[in-house]
């Protein structure tokens, strides 16, 4: 019984340690702008990298990425994928231009500077 139970464990950790996570990797940034990137789209990933690289995949990928990138500013941007053959995910990201407001400034109707309340509810989130 014993050696049942050892040997399907053994099995299992077979079965775990042959599936290695899919690698994505991401052409047209900046290193350091893909490590963030990469980073907090982590747990939108983690169904991508945990599974066998394919073309529904590969394309989940290019989404999230693209989606980040718009919401970052880059409201241009186009991201194509491609699969090597060697099980990883390659993204090819072409950012355009970004957008960014600047600085803004909040006053009253005399001119004056507007109080922080206001300033709140004139940048808050859409």
């Amino acid at each position: 019984m014993l050696y049942r139970l050892l040997w399907a464990a053994f099995a299992i950790s077979l079965i775990f340690s042959a599936q290695a996570e899919t690698q994505i990797t991401v052409r047209g940034l900046s290193e350091s702008h893909i490590e963030k990137m990469l980073r907090s789209l982590e747990g939108r990933l983690y169904y991508v990298r945990n599974r066998p690289a394919d073309t529904s995949r590969a394309d989940d990928a290019a989404y999230y990425v693209k989606r980040h990138l718009r919401l970052e500013g880059y409201r241009e941007a186009e991201v194509d994928w491609e699969l090597p053959g060697d099980g990883s995910i390659l993204l090819k990201v072409n950012d355009g231009t970004r957008y960014l407001m600047g600085d803004i400034t909040v006053l009253k109707a005399d001119g004056t500077p507007a109080s922080d309340e206001h300033k709140d509810y004139v940048l808050q989130p859409f």
